[in-house]
Parts: C-alpha cells; sequence; structure tokens
C-alpha cells in the first residue's frame, strides 16, 4: 500500500494517514487521532462557545463558513457590547426559533442581535428560574386545591324601547282615504 505521508495539524510531527488513525480537522489538513482529542479537552470555554455560535450560525443559514460580514459582527458585539459568544447564540435561537422570526429578513447577518439580546436574556433567565422553581417540588405528592366557582345566569332585562313594527295596513289605510 502507498505511504500518503502528512503533517499533524496540532504537533507538526510527519506521519503515514494510511496505517495511522487520522482526524481532519478542515478540508485540507490532517491531524493524529490522539493530538485532535488533547487539543479538544484544552480548549477554554470561550472557545468552545464560539465554536456553538458559529456551528448554528452556519446551520440557521445554510452556508459552509462564516462569511466576513458575520463574523465582523460577531467581533463587533463581543468588543464594543461585551456580548458573550453564548449570550449571542442563544439570542439568535430565540429570535428565528422560538420567536419563529424569518431568516430572509437577516439579510445574510445577525445585526438583530443587540435589538433582541435584552428579551432573549429576559426570556432564558425566566426559563431558568422556572426549572430551577421545579426541581424541588415533587409532582407526584402536587395536589392542586379544587375551587368551586359560582357563576349566576345573567337576568334579561326588557326592552324599554319597542318600535312600532312596518306593517302594510298603515299603507292601505292611507291611500283609502
Amino acid at each position: 500500500m502507498a505511504k500518503h505521508m502528512v503533517k499533524c495539524f496540532y504537533c507538526g510531527e510527519m506521519f503515514d494517514a494510511s496505517t495511522t488513525p487520522f482526524i481532519k480537522p478542515n478540508s485540507r489538513r490532517y491531524a493524529h487521532k490522539t493530538c485532535a482529542q488533547t487539543a479538544e479537552e484544552n480548549k477554554t470555554q470561550e472557545e468552545k462557545d464560539k465554536q456553538l455560535l458559529e456551528n448554528y450560525i452556519k446551520k440557521l443559514f445554510g452556508i459552509n463558513c462564516i462569511s466576513p460580514k458575520i463574523k465582523k459582527q460577531i467581533e463587533t458585539f463581543r468588543k464594543d457590547n461585551n456580548y458573550s459568544y453564548t449570550g449571542m447564540y442563544k439570542t439568535l435561537k430565540y429570535f428565528f426559533e422560538i420567536k419563529g422570526n424569518s431568516i430572509e429578513k437577516a439579510n445574510g447577518g445577525i445585526g438583530i442581535v443587540p435589538f433582541v439580546y435584552d428579551e432573549a436574556y429576559t426570556y432564558w433567565r425566566a426559563l431558568w428560574e422556572a426549572r430551577e422553581r421545579n426541581e424541588r417540588v415533587d409532582v407526584e405528592k402536587f395536589i392542586l386545591p379544587v375551587r368551586e366557582v359560582h357563576i349566576e345566569p345573567p337576568q334579561r332585562q326588557p326592552m324599554k324601547h319597542i318600535r312600532k313594527l312596518f306593517t302594510f295596513l298603515n299603507e292601505e289605510e292611507a291611500h283609502e282615504e
């Protein structure tokens, strides 16, 4: 079998891809499987959150790579508005999936994030608080109190101004005279 010598993306060592287990971090690069696993474990939470945001944007817009416009928007929101990657991810998820807004109106960008960020934060915070409160409640032991409500039937009031009904007899009397 022919040797397929490649350089590891992470450690830089040359290895034979036809005999050694490998992973492709991108379309043109190769890496040892162990090096890739180690690199994945050593990623910071911020890097993982950024990756999650980028993957969601790719899936949302149906694209293979993030456009420079979106990258610029992400970095601007990060630096100027101090938004987290997770916050931007949850804002987009809230705006497009939960609120059901159209992706076509986005014009290939995520410019809606600053306008919906606080609303999305309030939604996710309320959801988290509800989960926390319900975590301590045992559903099997919870019994809703029964309340009886008596509503009196409405009383019909007689009509005060009764109109005279129109009849043809009045016209006949007027014509006979």
